[in-house]
């Protein structure tokens, strides 16, 4: 039977006078997902709609856009496996970004046109789960290359997804809808919902204990593996979406981010839960705590990041971090390069054409570009005659005709 638990008294909300989160980056796009490689604190990604991508590698001091082939729609979720610079982006029209250095991504389309929602590699860079609405939930054991489909066997608008290993795993959707697997994806069991509102994300800390959030300040408890869940109440005031809840591995810390800058914070396992307002923040999406309780970041409307060095007792509001404008519709890895070169073009330059020029301005090599979002060079010709090192004009013109020119160098 599901017992309903009030944590109402029970909690502390916070009111701080001191601060010691500060705002990292902010523009006019949502964030809607973060992350920083495990174990990681100064390389982090953020995405969001209209095919953004953002990187730090000085710990969100400066954010860079990243070039991603994603032709129109939203990056929807990210992920990167523990101890892996292997990561990947859950993105609209069915697509993936991979990347394996974390600056250089290509596109992989799953088999569905719909838009993926969210991530997640549980254990490794092999075995990983996306997520998308109707149902539809793709598998990949091969490090993204090919995903095949272990869908609900009936629709559902998913929303969050989380595995705790490689067969183990839940998700979540609109009208309180759960689902659960053991082996994989192969078979998928419903879970019954004391609730039907809309459930955006969900995790694990174990075979037994899982937490739930979702909209008007839904919160649910497990301590079965998702056969009773309890409805758990929060000391919000207008009941906010909540949109992301985590817990610190082998801590007694979790957190959870929603709408209007709502966060909360429990440091005995969620018994009780303290609850505040981010100065300045709109809705947040996503949150990440990469090496342990103190150090996080989340992310929202405008592009908004903030960070915590403290696990979020306090707030701080800092003069935002102009991002760098450094975006780029192409970029060439490795440059300078010895034998071959990656030249990565995103959806604009689709169907148009990639130049290379010599330092004379003869034309050396004309590739047409296709949807596969790279092209390899090796350092040779038309004629497949290695070229002489040096500088080399690279000129991207897209079918409308417009240009983009860098320089790229081979060396001896």
């Amino acid at each position: 039977m599901l017992n309903k638990v009030s944590l109402l008294g029970l909690v502390l909300i916070f009111a701080f006078a001191q601060a010691s989160w500060l705002q990292q980056h902010s523009g006019t796009n949502p964030l809607y997902s973060i992350t920083f490689p495990f174990g990681h604190v100064d390389t982090g990604f953020a995405c969001g709609a209209n095919s953004l991508v953002l990187r730090t590698t000085d710990s969100g001091e400066n954010w860079e856009v990243l070039t991603v082939h994603q032709p129109s729609g939203a990056c929807n979720g990210i992920n990167f496996p523990i101890g892996c610079l292997t990561g990947f982006i859950a993105c609209d029209s069915g697509n993936i970004q991979r990347t394996t250095d974390g600056r250089t991504w290509r596109r992989v389309n799953t088999g569905t046109t719909n838009n993926l929602k969210a991530i997640h590699f549980p254990r490794d860079n092999n075995i990983g789960y996306v997520i998308s609405n109707n149902g539809i939930i793709k598998k990949t054991t091969n490090s993204g290359v090919d995903w095949q489909d272990v869908s609900l066997p009936t629709p559902a608008n998913l929303n969050g997804l989380f595995f705790l290993n490689a067969t183990k795993g839940w998700v979540v959707g609109d009208e309180g809808v759960i689902y659960s697997t053991f082996d994989g994806g192969t078979n998928w069991g419903m879970q019954l919902s004391p609730v039907t509102e809309r459930l955006f994300d969900v995790f694990f800390r174990d075979s037994l204990v899982g937490w739930i959030v979702g909209a008007n300040q839904t919160c649910l408890r497990t301590i079965d593996g998702g056969q009773n869940w309890t409805e758990v109440t929060l000391p919000f005031i207008g009941n906010p979406d909540l949109h992301s809840i985590l817990f610190i591995f082998n801590t007694t810390t979790g957190f959870i981010a929603g709408s209007n800058g709502k966060f909360a914070k429990t440091t005995n396992n969620g018994t009780t839960w303290d609850t505040m307002t981010i100065p300045n923040a709109s809705n947040l999406y996503d949150m990440t705590f990469p090496l342990d309780d103190q150090i996080g970041w989340v992310c929202g409307d405008n592009e908004a990041i903030f960070k915590t060095t403290d696990g979020g007792i306090s707030w701080l509001e800092e003069s935002k971090t102009q991002i760098k404008k450094t975006e780029k519709f192409f970029n060439c890895e490795p440059n300078p390069f010895r034998t071959n070169t990656k030249i990565q073009f995103n959806g604009r330059y689709e169907n148009g054409t990639l130049k290379i020029f010599n330092c004379a301005g003869e034309l050396v090599r004309n590739f047409a570009l296709t949807g596969d979002g790279m092209i390899n060079w090796d350092g040779r010709d038309t004629y497949h005659r290695r070229v002489m090192p040096g500088v080399y004009l690279l000129e991207l013109k897209t079918k409308e005709g417009k240009t983009e020119r860098t320089k790229i160098t081979l060396l001896n």
